[in-house]
Formats: C-alpha cells, sequence, structure tokens
C-alpha cells in the first residue's frame, strides 16, 4: 500500500521586525486508508492553522496604542488642564507604534516597560518654537533608533497645512509625505526624517496668548461664559468628548439689534477646538430664554462657526400674539468639520425695536461633542 503524505502549511508574513515573522506553522500528516479519521485529522489540523490566523489578525489594530495626551499617565482626559507645556504619548489600546525604517512598516515599543504609564514626552517649554495661537501636527519617528515624540513645522494658517509637513497614506498609514525630509522637532533638537518614515497621530493648537503651551479645558460657568478649549487632537483610538460646561450665568440683559453678535457680546461663550482630518461629525448645541418686551416682538439665538456675526443654525422666540412674555428654546447643529482651527460661538440676534431680555431667568449654556 502506497502512503500518501499531505502537508498543511500556511505561513503569514508581515513586517513586525527587521526579518519576516513566519507564524502559525506546518502540520505534517501521514494518511493511512483514506478512513474518516484521516479526514478528521487533517480538518483539526486546518481549524489550528485557522484559529492561529484568527488571534494574529485581532490585534493589528492596537499596535496604534498610544493616545495624546496633557496629563502624565492619563491618555483620556476627563478634567481640565490650560497652558500645559509638556505633551505625552501615553499607552491607551497598546504599547506600540507602527513606524516606517526605510525597509518595513514596523511595530516599536514606545514604553520603556508593561508598568510604563507615561509613555513619550514632548517638552514645549521652549516657547520660540511652538507659537501662541498656532496649529502643529504631531509624529513618532525614529530618532537614533527609538521612537521619539515630535511636532511638524507650524501650520501656513489656522486650517491650512504647510507643504513642508504634508501627510499622506503610506502601507495604510499617515505619514510625512513631503519628499523633503521632515523637520520634526523634539524637545531639544530637530529631526531630519526622510518621507514616508514619520507616523502621523494627531494635532495640536497653541493657547490663544500664550506660546509653548497648551490647553484642553472643559470650560465653564461665568458672566459671559468661561470658554472651552480643546487644543489636542489624536488620529488613532480617539473618543467621544463632550462639554455642556460652557454656561452664561449672569442675570439678564437686553439686546435691540437686528445683528448677530456673540451672546452677551462676550466670546467667554464659545467653545475652541482643533482638528487634523475631517473623519467625524461634531455637534453643538446653545440653550437660552429671552423675555420678549412686546407682543410683536421677537428674539433668535444661533451657533456660529468661526463667525461672531453669521449664524450656522437659528432658533427663534415667538412667545405669542396678543401678550409679551418668556419663551425658552435650544439650537443645535451638527456638520464634519473642516481640519484646523475652529471654533464654536453661542450668538443672537434682536428684532430692532424691542430691547429684548435675555438670559431671561435662565442661564445660556453652550454644548459640544467630537471625537477627539
Amino acid at each position: 500500500m502506497v502512503k500518501k503524505t499531505i502537508l498543511i502549511l500556511l505561513m503569514l508574513t508581515f513586517s513586525a521586525g527587521a526579518a519576516m515573522a513566519q507564524l502559525c506553522g506546518a502540520y505534517p500528516y501521514t494518511l493511512t486508508n483514506g478512513t474518516s479519521a484521516d479526514a478528521n485529522q487533517v480538518m483539526a489540523n486546518l481549524n489550528s492553522i485557522l484559529n492561529c490566523v484568527n488571534a494574529l489578525s485581532a490585534p493589528f489594530p492596537a499596535l496604534f496604542g498610544g493616545r495624546l495626551t496633557l496629563q502624565s499617565g492619563v491618555p483620556v482626559m476627563t478634567s481640565s488642564t490650560t497652558l500645559a507645556q509638556t505633551l505625552y504619548y501615553a499607552p491607551y489600546s497598546g504599547s506600540s507604534v507602527p513606524i516606517y525604517n526605510g525597509s518595513v512598516v514596523q511595530a516599536y515599543p514606545f514604553t520603556s516597560g508593561a508598568t510604563d504609564a507615561v509613555g513619550l514626552q514632548l517638552s514645549l517649554s521652549n516657547s520660540a518654537n511652538w507659537a501662541a495661537n498656532t496649529v502643529f501636527d504631531v509624529f513618532v519617528a525614529l530618532n537614533a533608533g527609538s521612537p521619539a515624540l515630535c511636532t511638524g513645522p507650524s501650520w501656513t494658517n489656522a486650517t491650512t497645512r504647510a507643504t513642508a509637513g504634508s501627510i499622506a497614506r503610506y502601507n495604510g498609514i499617515w505619514v510625512n509625505s513631503s519628499a523633503t525630509a521632515l523637520a520634526c522637532r523634539t524637545s531639544s533638537t530637530v529631526i531630519n526624517v526622510p518621507q514616508y518614515q514619520a507616523t502621523y497621530v494627531g494635532t495640536i493648537m497653541t493657547d490663544a496668548t500664550q506660546a509653548g503651551a497648551v490647553d484642553y479645558n472643559f470650560g465653564g460657568a461665568a458672566s459671559g461664559g468661561s470658554p472651552a478649549v480643546f487644543g489636542v487632537w489624536n488620529y488613532y483610538n480617539r473618543v467621544d468628548v463632550a462639554s455642556s460646561a460652557v454656561t452664561d450665568n449672569g442675570s439678564s440683559y437686553t439686546y435691540t439689534s437686528q445683528v448677530w453678535r456673540a451672546a452677551r457680546g462676550s466670546q467667554g461663550n464659545r467653545i475652541s477646538f482643533v482638528i487634523g482630518l475631517n473623519e467625524d461629525a461634531l455637534s453643538a448645541s446653545y440653550a437660552n430664554r429671552v423675555g420678549v418686551a412686546a407682543a410683536s416682538g421677537y428674539g433668535l439665538i444661533g451657533i456660529g462657526i468661526d463667525s461672531t456675526s453669521v449664524a450656522a443654525s437659528v432658533a427663534e422666540f415667538i412667545p405669542g400674539l396678543t401678550s409679551a412674555g418668556n419663551s425658552g428654546n435650544t439650537v443645535y447643529f451638527s456638520v464634519v468639520s473642516s481640519p484646523g482651527q475652529h471654533y464654536m460661538q453661542a450668538l443672537e440676534f434682536g428684532d430692532g425695536v424691542n430691547a429684548n431680555n435675555f438670559n431671561s431667568n435662565f442661564q445660556g449654556n453652550l454644548g459640544f461633542r467630537l471625537k477627539m
């Protein structure tokens, strides 16, 4: 009788190191008489291989394991931080990041070990390198063979990347795409990174008035509102971020003009934020109450995007046709915003005749939600 040997072999190769890894093994099996036992054993070997393949494919997203944060050891910030001068890339879903090293895309660990919750750090304290009110992209690149956190050149303006800092997909990963080496600044030096070899991980914007500082502030309550500022945006491992804390708790006030303006004429009724790529929808809401001075009077509230004079979304107060009174309303807005630095502003509009009361027995409230 002739015996036949069947070899079930599956080799998965991927660039997890300088050498190609061979995984899931080989399963040689010698057939006997072609019995059901042979078939069962062959299927068992095949199932073992498939289980291995599934196990290997599942963790791939975790290769992008970190999140940008302003708080040491806190990958998801739930409390406010203002004028922070250190940026962290902290472990969240894992502790590695893929980087193209000129030969292969390799997963590099960016922590010192299993108990390292801090990850990579970038000091922004040298304010000359990070001007106020400016947008920067953040990368992880190799510096002497080890991952380092660095920022590319400042954006040309609030919504336009500099050509020298352009990004594009390479092997499915967002990286520096300019043919000229990326001048990526660490805390004290500049790494000149060849094309495609700096992995893009997010975008930051510096404080409006102080260089070398970044804010992540959920806002607060004050007469005229206390503004929220979200100056850190992650490309990978984004989470829902929401703030409904921008509250105008001042007394009622009158406004007559048929001209859109910031609520109470205050830029405190505002939420500022930065976006690196336009992949998610953001939403906002603004609630207020108007005491209309006459039966024919009315008032409007709205939300402006990057504007204090144009409303992107509007709600109207008309308390009744026969008498004056109070009316509460809420306006909502949702949009996929373009990359860059933006703000949502609470707005108001009068009827041009009556001195109507805004914040009438009410506290104006501006809310916001976006994945960051």
